[in-house]
């Protein structure tokens, strides 16, 4: 029995994630193959055209086979384990104003509550009138920026939440005197 080759075809994002749906292509050069049978988390089918992937999940097993027209059936190959997720995290942003004096004006915490179910968290970049102010890395899922404020401006307060894919999402709020 021969080799079967495979292509897959995806967009790959960071950290071995694939950021949209990922394709498969089996192929192979006899004609003394019947059939080609792949298993995705052990569940087997028979391949009969190129198909896609979907799912958001993490460490997705693909293994495949040949059989030929005698029965004989091939050692079974991979695995080719990869990472799909699609998905960006999930923004909360709330705000907290404390007031010192009219010198000092105000400390405006912003908190940025982030999750992300699949590839899990990378950092947070907060920014003040589209401009980036702060990075703030780790798990998370609170992440925290602290500037000044002396109410005199209307200005954009914003975060941009980035999983360890890549995926992202931005938020922003508006702060006014």
């Amino acid at each position: 029995i021969c080799l079967v080759t495979i292509k897959v075809a995806g967009e790959m994002g960071l950290n071995n994630w694939y950021v949209n749906d990922v394709g498969f292509i089996f192929t192979n050069e006899s004609s003394d193959i019947a059939e080609i049978k792949y298993g995705i988390d052990g569940k087997w089918q028979t391949y009969t055209e190129p198909f896609y992937l979907s799912d958001d999940g993490e460490y997705i097993c693909l293994e495949w086979y040949a059989v030929d027209f005698k029965g004989n059936q091939s050692d079974i190959d991979g695995p080719f384990l990869f990472n799909i997720d699609q998905t960006p995290p999930v923004l909360r942003l709330s705000f907290e104003g404390i007031y010192n004096n009219q010198w000092q004006g105000w400390d405006i915490i912003v908190t940025a509550n982030e999750t992300d179910a699949t590839s899990g968290m990378d950092r947070v970049e907060f920014y003040k009138n589209d401009v980036l102010q702060k990075t703030v890395t780790g798990h998370g899922p609170v992440y925290q920026w602290t500037f000044k404020y002396y109410g005199v401006l209307n200005i954009y307060v914003g975060a941009k939440a980035f999983d360890k894919a890549g995926n992202y999402l931005f938020g922003e709020e508006l702060i006014n005197s």
